[in-house]
């Protein structure tokens, strides 16, 4: 399944519409959205969630936006959630930049990521990088990254990853984009 089209699950009725929809989506939630105890999207925690989704249709691609340190409500390591994302999520975004603010601890902190997430789920894939919002990434920087992250993966590890965000200049800024 290769959606063209991902969104964020900001209440049970989006996410049934996602359901409902006759094309493949994605449903994209944040760890504040869904996380591993709870999230503010209907009460669901990611197994309620995923599980909520998966009973419904096989039509959705399931995806973690933003996986990592400090992406939550609170300041972590994002392990824990990310080892329970691994068991129910299609993809993950792990994206290190709120702690780990240089290229080279990013590579590390991503290297580390991909690694455990195979070993509890080998089929798993993943999305790397970053948005403008949480760390600006110009090409010859994102080149840079991209290029530690591959010079440093075996095959599998290669093979995993699926999407790379790309900083395309869009923000929103008081109401504008």
């Amino acid at each position: 399944m290769n959606p063209r089209l991902f969104i964020g699950p900001m209440s049970k009725e989006i996410v049934d519409a996602v359901i409902d929809y006759p094309e493949p989506l994605g449903l994209i939630p944040s760890r504040r959205q869904v996380d591993y105890e709870s999230g503010y999207v209907n009460g669901w925690n990611t197994e309620t969630f995923c599980q909520y989704v998966r009973s419904r249709t096989d039509n959705v691609l399931l995806v973690r936006d933003h996986c990592g340190p400090n992406q939550g409500y609170h300041i972590d390591n994002g392990i824990e959630s990310f080892l329970i994302d691994c068991q129910h999520f299609d993809v993950i975004h792990i994206d290190p930049f709120k702690r780990f603010r240089a290229i080279k601890d990013a590579v590390s902190e991503t290297l580390k990521f991909i690694r455990m997430g195979l070993q509890v789920n080998p089929n798993i894939s993943f999305e790397i990088g970053t948005e403008e919002a949480i760390k600006p990434l110009p090409p010859e920087k994102l080149s840079s990254f991209l290029h530690r992250i591959y010079a440093s993966t075996a095959e599998e590890e290669k093979d995993s990853i699926v999407y790379c965000v790309i900083q395309s200049g869009t923000a929103l800024r008081e109401n504008k984009n």
